[in-house]
């Protein structure tokens, strides 16, 4: 008989246990439903394969995800962390790249595919990396519960990941938004705002209402083609990029990119889990996530002695940000990123997006969370790795071991791979786990050091 799929039953009395909870769950890495409305094939086919193993990180139990990884790469999750190995829950075959993938829906599709995992399902729970209405049906295929925003309030996660309706919902809360020129849809409409303020400033930003992972940002100077640099950034998401409105921005000069990580229960109770900075890469995006135990002693050395502030803005402002959600009836993990802006000399903040669902974050979390380094050490976790050639996890692997800094259990200390090289994707994820800033520092760019970004053409 099929149990209803419903939300955490009972109030954890710390987070702690809502951790506990959650690590023993089967993860849904549903991660294409992110990149809705655009469709999610060709090279946002081969991004949501590549990534989707970090499920291996975030869960104790395993996941539903695209395709196995390499076995090298389970019994290395095995080695990490010791215990049983873990489950994995993919569909026997892929779709060509041409069409679009649903991973929910290919699992759901392919007869007694569940129904084999039905026992470790139910025992566990399913969670997710955001909350679909596949993830609450696959929970009630098997009769297992289902840890989330309820199914009648999904709505609440396209509100809040939708950039323009959240910058009226930022100044509805007091919070200033990046200085928006105009929000369109129309191709000319965006073009001649974007020339206009380019003539004004020199630079301008274009950013999608609705695409995220940093490919629907693109920074046009004097001098570049505005239309000519979306059709190159975009590629085949050009069309989705306009049909989902553009919102066309002032430059802001940014020195900082502090972020919340926070956490909601279905009676509305706020976590705080962290706050964080970002790692920026070599255009100035979000690539990496540095994890400090100790908040303020992160905020002053990345900022000074203006940490402090910023540590408590980001703060109230989490705190603002998880009464709406909760109001909206959402569950579950949620980060909030702002910028931090020069502005005429002054240090302003600015509040980019929520992201209503796990993160990047999610995975240092966890990582500390299952090694039982969350209170002493620094995390650093860097997910976009790309590689100049295609290379297998044993690979890399021995490439960090040669290099003496793959992670030590009895130190504490090291590198751990997260996400592992797909053979048809060049690229790779790891973390660093140091007892100090700085060292995670020198063991990060060892790794730069011996993984250079491609040279851009």
């Amino acid at each position: 008989m099929q149990a209803q799929a419903h939300a955490i039953a009972s109030k954890p009395k710390n987070f702690n246990q809502v951790l506990a909870l959650l690590v023993r769950a089967i993860f849904f890495h549903g991660v294409e439903f992110t990149l809705a409305p655009a469709p999610v094939v060709t090279f946002l086919t081969d991004k949501c394969r590549q990534v989707s193993p970090r499920v291996l990180i975030l869960s104790s139990r395993g996941g539903i995800i695209p395709e196995r990884p390499e076995e090298a790469y389970l019994d290395y999750v095995q080695w990490l962390f010791g215990g049983d190995r873990p489950i994995v829950i993919a569909p026997s075959s892929l779709p060509d790249r041409e069409t679009e993938l649903n991973t929910g829906r290919l699992v759901l599709d392919e007869p007694g595919l569940l129904e084999e995992h039905q026992a470790a399902i139910v025992a566990a729970g399913v969670t997710a990396y955001i909350t679909s209405l596949e993830q609450h049906q696959i929970a009630l295929r098997v009769g297992a519960d289902s840890y989330g925003t309820p199914q009648d309030t999904l709505s609440v996660i396209e509100r809040a990941g939708n950039k323009l309706t959240m910058g009226d919902e930022f100044q509805s809360l007091g919070l200033e938004p990046h200085e928006l020129i105009i929000a369109s849809n129309d191709r000319t409409a965006v073009i001649n705002a974007a020339n206009s303020e380019i003539a004004r400033r020199g630079h301008v930003i274009l950013r999608s209402a609705v695409l995220d992972g940093g490919m629907g940002v693109i920074k046009v100077s004097r001098g570049e083609d505005v239309a000519a640099k979306v059709t190159k950034q975009t590629g085949i998401l050009e069309d989705a990029f306009y049909a989902n409105s553009v919102l066309v921005e002032r430059f802001h000069n940014i020195v900082g990119r502090p972020a919340g990580l926070g956490y909601i229960e279905p009676d509305g109770t706020f976590h705080e889990v962290q706050i964080h900075d970002q790692i920026a890469g070599s255009n100035g995006e979000a690539v990496g996530i540095l994890r400090h135990h100790d908040e303020e002693t992160l905020f002053h050395n990345r900022y000074g002695e203006n940490g402090h502030w910023i540590l408590a803005a980001l703060r109230g402002s989490m705190q603002k940000i998880a009464a709406w959600l909760a109001e909206c009836g959402f569950v579950g993990f949620f980060s909030l990123d702002v910028i931090l802006c020069d502005e005429d000399g002054a240090l302003t903040m600015r509040y980019s997006e929520i992201n209503p669902r796990c993160t990047a974050a999610n995975v240092g979390l966890m990582l500390g969370y299952r090694l039982g380094l969350l209170e002493s050490r620094v995390i650093l976790t860097n997910d976009q790795v790309k590689l100049l050639s295609r290379h297998t996890f044993d690979e890399v692997r021995q490439v960090i071991q040669e290099l003496g800094i793959e992670f030590n259990h009895e130190r504490g200390v090291g590198v751990v791979i997260t996400i592992p090289p797909h053979p048809e994707v060049p690229s790779f994820g790891y973390a660093v786990i140091a007892p100090t800033i700085a060292e995670a520092e020198r063991l990060h760019g060892l790794m730069v050091e011996r993984f250079p970004p491609p040279k851009k053409s």
